[in-house]
């Protein structure tokens, strides 16, 4: 065999190696159902603000400025009101309502890498929600691209939440409030632990709703309570964003919503 025959050979060889690897690099990886969990599955911490996400998609370990966690626990809620009894998906990390499937992990780059999607869809087939996430390092936030896809062949009526567990500094007693787009918690000034804060922002859609300030147990999106509307409140709580569907709280048949969330430091 010739040397130019042998060289072809070799190149022919490595492009296919190549080829797989970057195949495998960006194939969906199924994962083995899970409850709640707070094992990260992606870690992001070569640049401020550092994070995870757990396979499930959760936020965890989000830590800005350095040194500084402002999260306890993060997740999202379905709540389907179609039928006359309400029916509840959540995982919120520290708890979840055990009728979710396995979710989809996508990382296109590899490990640790984004773009950095989870898709998961409820055991009965009803619901997926689709999670992309992506952060800004120059502005220092974490944005979440959220779909909610209604599977079946009829209109459904639900609300769908995001619920962030704040605590500033580490600190679980914090002041909160919330707007029509947004939610929020923070160590006021002259405390005595470092002044910061997390905002959760829902980029301006006709599906905002409201961003709640409630205890920190309310996580179901079926039955959570708001606090009283004298602001700010202060204790061990959390935000509850809520969007309902195109401002009617419906999604038809086979269609989906798409919106926008941000995580901020103050």
């Amino acid at each position: 065999m010739s040397k130019t025959s042998t060289l072809l050979i070799t190149i022919a060889l490595l492009a296919i190696s190549a080829f797989t690897q970057a195949q495998q690099a960006s194939a969906p990886t199924k994962k083995a159902a899970f409850n709640s969990t707070s094992s990260c599955a992606a870690t992001f911490n070569t640049a401020l603000p550092n994070f995870c996400v757990t396979e499930n998609g959760n936020i965890e370990n989000f830590y800005y400025p350095a040194g500084y966690s402002q999260i306890f626990a993060d997740g999202y809620g379905v709540c389907d009101f179609t039928s006359s009894s309400s029916v509840s998906y959540y995982d919120v990390e520290t708890a979840d309502s055990g009728n979710w499937q396995a979710s989809v992990v996508t990382e296109l780059g590899g490990a640790n890498t984004f773009p950095f999607t989870i898709k998961r869809t409820t055991s009965d087939g009803i619901w997926t929600i689709t999670q992309a996430f992506s952060r800004n390092t120059v502005d220092a936030y974490i944005k979440v691209v959220i779909t909610l896809k209604n599977n079946t062949a009829v209109a459904r009526y639900v609300n769908m939440t995001r619920y962030v567990d704040i605590d500033a500094d580490g600190e679980p007693s914090n002041y909160f409030d919330g707007s029509s787009d947004s939610g929020w918690g923070y160590n006021s000034a002259g405390a005595a632990f470092p002044n910061h804060g997390l905002t959760i922002r829902s980029n301006h859609s006709i599906h905002n709703f409201f961003g709640y300030n409630t205890s920190w147990v309310n996580y179901d999106p079926c039955n959570f309570h708001s606090n009283p509307s004298s602001a700010p409140t202060q204790g061990d709580e959390a935000v509850m964003y809520v969007w309902s569907p195109s401002g009617n709280g419906f999604i038809g048949a086979g269609k989906s919503i798409t919106v926008t969330l941000e995580y901020r430091p103050m």
